[in-house]
């Protein structure tokens, strides 16, 4: 079976019918509102059930729900663990490198509930808050705090380590990343109302599904304040329509309530011929230099 949710990427939410029909197998769609309210809530829950229903009888057996409550109870810790994390890299100088946001990111995205990510994020945890305690920097000279905004590119490694080695930019915070504190916590008691609950505590949700809400941006802001950023980073992804949609209100933003300029790279997520690591290199140069100026 494949089965799919309303999320961010216009790619998800076509290709996955593309999938079940080339394999001839059953398909489902999770239909997720924009924004949630408490009946929002039980809407998606609903669904999850319509969802498990479709997936006992394609697999001939039944759910097992202490496994999925154990899986809740992981996600909670990863969400707990997630928070201590950005608490921690607060701290002046910053205590992470730019490649462990990517880390971070893609376990928590293949791994989520799983004992294996717990443990990864909880070493995560460990480093950085030791780090931190003992005024250990990640990068050579810390320069500049940034804020980084959607995902940089794949092949964006070797450049966030110029980044920290060449420029002494580190970035501190990251959308997607943060975990809202206002959206309450995950019940493995009730572990479908949790997944459904789940889906909003991701600032990568939030901010780009749906019609945006000055709140979301206010969060950039505010974490920009919190984390003493003076610049920030917008990678935007061209075949992806939300990205570039936000540029100016999160631009605005940052600059009225932070006073934060804002880098706006052009690029593709997976290919490097749209915009080379060279020109990246050169606008970033260039950002810096603009930064230095400030200061």
């Amino acid at each position: 079976a494949f089965f799919c949710g309303l999320v961010v990427c216009d790619s998800h939410t076509t290709s996955f019918s593309i999938g079940a029909d080339l394999w001839g197998v059953p398909s489902f769609f999770i239909d997720i509102p924009y924004h949630f309210y408490p009946k929002d809530s039980q809407y998606v829950t609903t669904e999850l059930q319509d969802l498990i229903h479709l997936l006992e009888g394609v697999a001939g057996k039944k759910m097992d729900w202490d496994l999925l409550k154990k899986q809740v109870r992981n996600t909670q810790r990863l969400v707990e663990l997630g928070r201590e994390i950005e608490n921690y890299r607060k701290a002046i100088p910053s205590p992470m490198r730019g490649r462990k946001i990517q880390q971070l990111h893609w376990t928590e995205m293949c791994l989520m509930g799983e004992d294996e990510a717990v443990s990864f994020f909880e070493l995560v945890l460990g480093e950085i808050k030791e780090r931190a305690e003992k005024g250990i920097s990640a990068v050579p000279e810390e320069k500049h705090r940034l804020l980084t905004l959607f995902f940089p590119p794949v092949y964006s490694g070797k450049i966030l380590d110029w980044m920290e080695r060449e420029q002494g930019a580190v970035s501190v915070w990251e959308c997607p990343g943060e975990y809202s504190s206002s959206e309450g916590d995950l019940d493995p008691e009730k572990p479908l109302e949790s997944l459904a609950k789940w889906h909003r505590l991701t600032s990568f949700c939030a901010f780009y599904q749906g019609p945006l809400k000055r709140e979301y941006v206010e969060r950039i802001a505010k974490a920009a304040i919190e984390h003493k950023a003076d610049g920030a980073i917008y990678w935007s992804h061209q075949t992806c329509r939300h990205s570039s949609q936000l540029i100016r209100p999160v631009k605005e933003v940052l600059m009225e309530q932070a006073g934060l300029p804002m880098l706006v790279i052009d690029m593709d997520y997976t290919d490097p011929t749209f915009t080379t690591p060279d020109q990246i290199r050169e606008k970033m140069e260039s950002f810096f230099e603009e930064l230095e100026d400030r200061r």
